[in-house]
């Protein structure tokens, strides 16, 4: 019988002194191209694949089960191997650039929903705060109420007056404004009103291209997606930086942690691409 070891022709263990070597090394980021909801890939290839960005680094997830083998003899119960394996292969990608649209929308579990906008509104135009009354509406004292437009907060405000009957309220005496959200608060509890109040204010537009401009997530509404992934990594080398390269595969897409938002760190997200597919090819770096 032939007990010759079988030899890959890519690997030289020949001299130890090969290995490792520094192309072997890899400090880099991740490129992440997705082509959601195809379910070949000649679909994805198709309907063309979106950019995700690059991400800080990610970590490969995989883990191989194996159901035992139990024998029994006289009282006594051993394990003589174990019968199939169930692999999972996966990869978790970090990043820190949260309020990156593409990643938000992962991380908030959303779909897109219309942008913040707002059309100006001109000097004295008539705005709604709730209907306060004597009894179990009346306004509290400090409390945030937001201006309205039609039923759409206003935002932006530049001027604004409130009127209780004849009666016009003092802003830092009797309120004050949050003008960039466009919420009142009644400060003074000799003049806090019983009574509907006239508001009539002046507000900036919101539209797209400007600094306060924002798009919009419905939240909870997409909390898996699918697809095809193409997954590249990179370094610093100035000869050939490509150092994997994930042929596209199919992918369920899932948060893996949440994230936080603090005053010393910059906010972390982790997504998960779980690969629900096995024949692909993976190249490496020679």
């Amino acid at each position: 019988m032939d007990t010759k070891s079988t030899k890959s022709k890519y690997i030289d263990n020949s001299d130890p002194g090969n290995l490792p070597h520094t192309r072997s090394e890899i400090q880099g980021t991740v490129q992440w191209l997705f082509s959601e909801g195809a379910s070949t890939l000649e679909e994805a290839r198709a309907n063309g694949f979106m950019d995700m960005g690059c991400f800080l680094g990610f970590e490969i997830k995989n883990e191989g089960k194996g159901t035992d083998v139990k024998k029994s003899k006289r009282g006594k119960v051993y394990t003589t191997g174990k019968l199939g394996q169930d692999v999972t292969l996966g990869v978790e990608l970090s990043t820190k650039e949260v309020a990156d649209m593409r990643k938000a929308l992962i991380a908030l579990m959303g779909s897109e929903v219309d942008p913040l906008t707002q059309a100006a509104l001109a000097a004295d135009t008539t705005v709604d705060l709730p209907a306060f009354d004597a009894n179990a509406k009346a306004a509290k004292l400090n409390y945030a109420y937001q201006l309205l437009k039609d039923g759409k907060d206003v935002r932006e405000i530049t001027t604004l007056k409130l009127t209780v009957g004849i009666n016009e309220l003092a802003e830092g005496v009797d309120y004050t404004l949050d003008k960039k959200l466009g919420m009142v608060r009644f400060i003074n509890n000799d003049t806090l009103p019983a009574a509907a109040v006239t508001a009539k204010a002046t507000a900036e537009a919101i539209k797209e291209g400007d600094e306060n401009y924002m798009l919009g997530i419905k939240s909870m509404d997409v909390p898996r997606r699918r697809g095809y992934s193409r997954i590249l990594i990179w370094d610093g080398d100035p000869g050939s930086n490509l150092v994997m390269d994930w042929e596209p595969r199919k992918t369920d897409i899932s948060v893996s942690g949440g994230f936080k938002v603090d005053a010393e760190n910059q906010s972390e997200v982790k997504i998960a691409l779980n690969f629900t597919s096995a024949s692909e090819t993976t190249f490496v770096r020679s």
